[in-house]
């Protein structure tokens, strides 16, 4: 049995701009006394529990009292750019790929996301993968994107001897080979960086090849 793990935002969504945006936004409008670093790559985790906490932790600020407001107000920001007939569109060839995959015997499909739970269920159902149905961790289950991977393998449900993440930044490619997963990078952030690369997800060759297809 194959588990293949997947990221949302650049990966699956084409919403990790839009993400960003609305993330330090919402930080800034809970927590005006903060200042953010100039890339998420700067935090020890990239996920919107760790870099949150870690900004709290920074500067001197409980995380109990700030936490809440924060992961609220984000959800706000991303709801509103939704319901205002903003574009949220699917990484190309994301929802065809995934309505294969889920059809292979002998593959699992999970996903595995930095982002909050909340908001990464409005972008995947903004984005055209409200029919799919796989299991899924989040930034609410834990800090780190290991320990998030980790959480959504455990919920996969099957006893799955081979994992691949799939992933379009540096973070998740570490985090991968940490766990020793194999890992499939998607998109221009990862050019050059790692041993197998899609552009998008229209070239289907690569996750077919992973059951013999």
């Amino acid at each position: 049995m194959i588990g293949l793990v997947f990221d949302i935002d650049g990966t699956l969504v084409d919403s990790y701009d839009l993400d960003e945006r609305l993330y330090r936004r919402a930080v800034l409008s809970e927590v005006p006394a903060v200042k953010l670093r100039n890339s998420w790559r700067e935090y020890r985790y990239s996920t919107d529990s760790g870099i949150l906490t870690e900004i709290l932790e920074e500067f001197n600020l409980p995380v109990d009292e700030y936490y809440d407001s924060v992961r609220r107000r984000f959800g706000e920001l991303v709801k509103n750019h939704l319901q205002n007939n903003n574009h949220c569109e699917s990484i190309p060839g994301a929802v065809s790929l995934l309505e294969d995959l889920s059809g292979i015997p002998g593959m699992k499909i999970g996903i595995a996301t930095g982002g909050w739970g909340h908001t990464a269920r409005m972008k995947l159902d903004a984005a055209g993968f409200s029919e799919l149905n796989f299991p899924m961790s989040s930034s609410d289950d834990a800090l780190s994107r290991t320990d998030i991977m980790e959480i959504c393998a455990s919920r996969m449900g099957f006893p799955i001897e081979r994992f691949v993440y799939v992933g379009d930044a540096q973070w998740d490619l570490y985090a991968a080979e940490k766990l020793g997963w194999e890992f499939i990078g998607v998109g221009k952030r990862l050019q050059g960086r790692c041993d197998i690369w899609v552009p998008d997800l229209l070239n289907k060759e690569p996750f077919l090849a992973l059951s013999g297809f």
